[in-house]
């Protein structure tokens, strides 16, 4: 009996150990890999998309009364009514199709999260990271994009994106938002710059900050912050079944 109780109590002793020596051991430092995957946005808690643009979560934009009136302007179209089709311009060439680059960081859907060799990909958004500078968005050879131009650079493990080339004032082609929306209440047009910083907190979180500046729309900068939680398709509960072995008394004769 004394044998067996030695036995436990080295035993023991040899878990508790080896315990402390795994906890005093480092964790696995992250690296701009571990952005790699696939990622969801976590809705901080506002409950409907017009809550989360309209800023009833985030920060209320400071805009000046031109950009006031102009979100009236849009939601007294729509309560009158006037807004049946929403794919009413979705072939329109004189216009800028497409999402906002808001709405798109804001959708529900996951995205993919690539990180290259001279560029990192967002689902179809594209930031190059090779050291390029912005076109020209000012030259009539520039052609503005809804999701406009953006280049990064890694701070550690944080990439800094600088977005501009946004369409101008009432360039979208959306039936109802003919200039690109900002949550809190502000506006994107072809004067402003966006800066985001994706931080990656923990294999499973980054954590992106927003700060929209403009004098011609923003009295202000305008800053706010969500995070993205890595999405893991979830697996399948029953697996295929595999084919059936069909058995022939023929094969016992002939082979097939």
């Amino acid at each position: 009996m004394t044998i067996l109780r030695l036995a436990a109590a080295v035993a023991l002793s040899a878990a508790v150990a080896a315990a402390s020596v795994q906890a005093q051991q480092p964790a696995t430092p992250l690296t701009l890999e571990d952005l790699n995957g696939e990622w969801i946005v976590q809705d901080p808690g506002s409950g409907t998309w017009t809550a989360f643009m309209e800023g009833k979560y985030f920060p209320q934009a400071e805009v000046p009364e031109k950009v006031k009136e102009y979100q009236r302007a849009v939601q007294e179209n729509v309560r009158a009514g006037n807004v049946v089709n929403t794919n009413a311009n979705s072939n329109r060439t004189d216009c800028v199709q497409g999402t906002s680059l808001s709405m798109f960081m804001a959708q529900s859907n996951p995205k993919t999260l690539e990180v290259g060799p001279a560029a990192v990909m967002l689902a179809t958004r594209v930031i190059y990271t090779d050291g390029r500078p912005h076109p020209d968005t000012k030259s009539p050879d520039y052609k503005p994009t809804a999701l406009g131009h953006s280049v990064g650079k890694w701070d550690g493990r944080a990439l800094v994106v600088d977005t501009i080339g946004f369409p101008g004032w009432g360039r979208m082609c959306d039936v109802r938002w003919t200039t690109s929306r900002v949550p809190g209440g502000g506006v994107a047009v072809d004067t402003t710059r966006l800066v985001e910083r994706f931080a990656l907190l923990d294999r499973n979180t980054i954590e992106i900050t927003f700060t929209w500046t403009d004098p011609a729309v923003f009295l202000k900068p305008h800053t706010y912050s969500f995070k993205l939680a890595r999405h893991v398709a979830p697996a399948e509960v029953d697996p295929p079944d595999a084919p059936p072995k069909r058995e022939f008394l023929t094969d016992k004769y002939w082979e097939r």
